[in-house]
C-alpha cells in the first residue's frame, strides 16, 4: 500500500512538472510564432513574398523531430523533442534579402517548441492515467 502511494505521490509531482512546462512551452512557441510572422512580413516587404518562398523551400520536407520517452514508475510517456532542420548558409541568407537572417531564428524557435511532445498534453495525459 505504501509503495502505491508513493507511486502515486510521484506521479503527482511528475504530472505538475509537466503542466508547468507545457504552459512555459506553449509561451516560448507563441511568441517565437509572433517573431517568425514579424519577420517574414519584414521580409516580404523589403523584397517581396518570392525571397522568403525560396528561403523556406530548402527546409520543405526536411525538418525531421526525433522523440525520447521516459519511464517514470512504470509510466512510458513523451520527454523531449529534437527537431533538425537544414539551416541557410550566410551567402544564401545574404542573397535573398537582410531580413530573412533575423528570420531564420524565431521560425527554428516555434518549431522547437511547437515540435516538443512534453509540452503538449500527451506526456501529462499518459501520467494521469498511470495514476489512476
Amino acid at each position: 500500500m505504501e509503495l502505491l502511494r508513493e507511486k502515486q505521490q510521484l506521479l503527482a509531482r511528475e504530472q505538475r512538472r509537466l503542466l508547468r512546462h507545457r504552459e512555459q512551452t506553449e509561451l516560448e512557441w507563441a511568441h517565437s510564432c509572433a517573431q517568425a510572422e514579424l519577420w517574414s512580413t519584414r521580409a516580404a516587404v523589403v523584397s517581396g513574398s518570392t525571397s522568403t518562398q525560396l528561403a523556406g523551400a530548402k527546409n520543405e520536407g526536411r525538418t525531421n523531430v526525433t522523440i525520447t520517452w521516459r519511464n517514470t514508475m512504470g509510466v512510458v510517456h513523451p520527454d523531449e523533442a529534437r527537431v533538425n532542420a537544414p539551416k541557410l548558409s550566410s551567402l544564401e541568407r545574404a542573397a535573398l534579402n537582410s531580413a530573412i537572417g533575423p528570420s531564420s531564428a524565431p521560425h527554428r524557435r516555434a518549431r522547437g517548441a511547437g515540435g516538443n511532445p512534453a509540452g503538449g498534453g500527451g506526456a501529462r495525459g499518459r501520467i494521469e492515467a498511470g495514476r489512476g
